[in-house]
């Protein structure tokens, strides 16, 4: 027996079926996000509201004076200290952590050179509001979910693409200022250098990589937010120094 016209035309064309079917069907079905996409798009708001400070524009404008820099650094490595302490013991326990996580991205040691080549000593500095907020925040992902933790540290991992440009700006204004010819002081901004995009290409690919479910998602969406809010503080207290 012989096909009739229409089903002649989809004996002829296979997928003639299947483009009819998806015709009419009014759903365009997406894939899942991916992590580091939910990232970026559920903390834009607080992202940009963290650039748009008058202490981030100073920065990046070149316009802050060393001694609010120090000032910032001093802040960053009191809350740094306890965030690094907090990822090296989850390791152990959290795969992604330890699948992303290396010692080569712990923040504490830039801090402490770059408050040293500044002549400040690191033991000398009390946390203020925003440093306690980000110790409070890694404390508590720590005790309650330790998969928190890499939702903060993505943050400062990421952060690292602006401040590379921030660091080229501020080396440049404050090259007079220097009683070395090489100078220093920018290793927490700068600290991969020309690597800086590869380890984040390949930072973000390994998070998305990661068997994550949705509700672990949004824990790492919750803790970026603490982050963004945490570094806000911290540049808020620092402008005000």
């Amino acid at each position: 027996m012989s096909p009739s016209a229409p089903d002649a035309a989809t004996a002829a064309h296979p997928h003639a079926a299947d483009a009819k079917s998806a015709a009419r069907c009014p759903f365009h079905v997406e894939a899942p996000l991916t992590t580091s996409r939910r990232m970026r798009e559920e903390c834009a708001d607080l992202h940009e509201a963290a650039e748009q400070g008058d202490f981030a524009r100073a920065m990046v404008a070149a316009t802050l004076t060393r001694e609010q820099y120090a000032d910032f650094l001093g802040q960053m490595h009191a809350a740094m200290l306890v965030l690094d302490q907090r990822l090296a013991e989850a390791r152990a326990t959290t795969p992604a952590i330890e699948a992303l996580v290396d010692d080569a991205q712990m923040q504490a040691p830039n801090l402490r050179a770059d408050l040293e080549f500044l002549a400040v000593q690191p033991s000398s500095v009390l946390p203020r509001r925003g440093s306690i907020s980000l110790i409070d925040a890694a404390n508590h992902w720590a005790a309650a979910n330790p998969l928190g933790l890499l939702g903060l540290h993505y943050v400062r991992e990421g952060a690292n693409n602006g401040n590379r440009y921030v660091a080229l700006k501020l080396r440049k204004a404050w090259a007079h200022l220097w009683d070395t010819a090489r100078p220093d002081g920018f290793r927490h901004l700068d600290p991969y250098g020309i690597d800086q995009r590869p380890r984040w290409d390949r930072f973000k690919a390994t998070l998305d990589a990661q068997p994550l479910t949705p509700a672990q998602q949004d824990t790492l969406v919750h803790a970026a937010r603490d982050m963004f809010k945490a570094i806000t503080a911290i540049h808020e207290d620092a402008a005000s120094a």
